[in-house]
């Protein structure tokens, strides 16, 4: 009879990987990509939910390189202690300079433990900080009843200080116009963040969810995605999520039939921020811009860690010695 779920050694373009998979999902890790997700597949329909950018080919990541310019591959990866470059402004750390989306994209991770069971197939990966102290560790998952995708993560403060951070998950999807993004029922507004669209200039401003007003007065749904010809882009923040049963972030097919839904608890993930780039946004010259969407609960309120931090109050912070555990499920229908 054979296996309800596998986990395989492939190799993926050079680098070693590991798929997962039952009947209903696939999940493929490249530990030495940063711990990188390359593809998320529903397999009854062959539907890859993952954008890959054309442009750039997949190599060893470069520690403090530039992630939009040289690294921004597609796929899923993990955003930490910071997502745009920034200064600590903390003791002891006050002066050290984290890269452009983190510490954890920018370096292989280990294999720690890889289980091929009946019921259940696992990989756990971990690595290091390399300018602070502390050790981040995610279990991917998936079991033989469920068409969804278990990710575990600890991280621990190998320091006697308070750590400060944000975290994100920065998975670019591949869109199509139609298609509708569903927020968990308790946002009502949004955050600029950053834009190229005039109707959301500056940062910091609120704005309604789902449906705002342009310049001349049309209303713009923010949940539907547009075309490509629509030329902006934005990054937008939830306010910090309410309530202690799990919630649900979903991203629907234009014909309402397949989905990619997050599940989490808004006591362990605080925030879900959309990188919404509808052909607005490129960080090359030569390139037209991009065409996709990053949908991305995460534990803080902005991309730079000294905004959430010193402007918001809206930040993860690690006691000393500590570890800190969360959760999230990503199903696909």
């Amino acid at each position: 009879m054979p296996r309800q779920c596998v986990v395989e050694r492939i190799d993926f373009e050079g680098f070693e990987a590991f798929r997962l998979s039952n009947n209903s999902v696939s999940l493929t890790v490249v530990p030495a990509l940063g711990g990188k997700i390359t593809s998320i597949l529903h397999l009854p329909t062959r539907r890859e939910w993952l954008w890959r950018n054309p442009h750039l080919p997949y190599r060893a990541p470069v520690y403090g390189a530039s992630f939009v310019e040289k690294f921004d591959l597609g796929g899923l990866d993990e955003c930490f202690p910071s997502i745009t470059p920034t200064v600590m402004s903390t003791h002891p750390w006050a002066g050290t300079s984290i890269p452009d989306h983190g510490e954890l994209w920018c370096q292989p991770w280990e294999v720690q433990e890889l289980s091929d069971k009946d019921e259940q197939v696992s990989v756990a990966l971990s690595c290091h900080g390399i300018r602070l102290p502390y050790r981040f560790e995610r279990v991917a998952a998936i079991s033989a009843v469920r068409s969804t995708i278990q990710l575990s993560y600890a991280l621990t403060n190998l320091s006697p200080y308070y750590l400060p951070f944000v975290w994100s998950i920065h998975p670019l999807l591949r869109i199509e116009p139609g298609m509708r993004m569903v927020l968990p029922e308790c946002v009502t507004t949004i955050r600029v963040a950053s834009s190229t669209a005039p109707t959301m200039v500056k940062p910091g401003t609120l704005h309604a969810w789902p449906c705002i007003h342009g310049p001349d007065g049309q209303q713009i749904n923010l949940s539907e995605v547009p075309a490509a010809s629509w030329r902006q882009a934005y990054k937008l923040y939830t306010p910090p999520l309410t309530g202690s049963e799990p919630v649900e972030a979903v991203v629907y097919t234009p014909d309402r039939q397949h989905s990619l839904r997050f599940r989490f608890s808004p006591n362990q993930i605080t925030h879900v921020a959309l990188w919404m780039n509808y052909g607005g946004w490129s960080p090359l010259e030569s390139v037209a811009p991009y065409f996709n969407l990053g949908f991305e609960p995460c534990i803080g309120g902005a991309d730079s860690l000294s905004i959430a931090l010193e402007d918001l109050g809206e930040f993860g912070q690690l006691a000393p010695l500590q570890t800190q555990r969360w959760e999230l499920d990503l199903s696909v229908e």
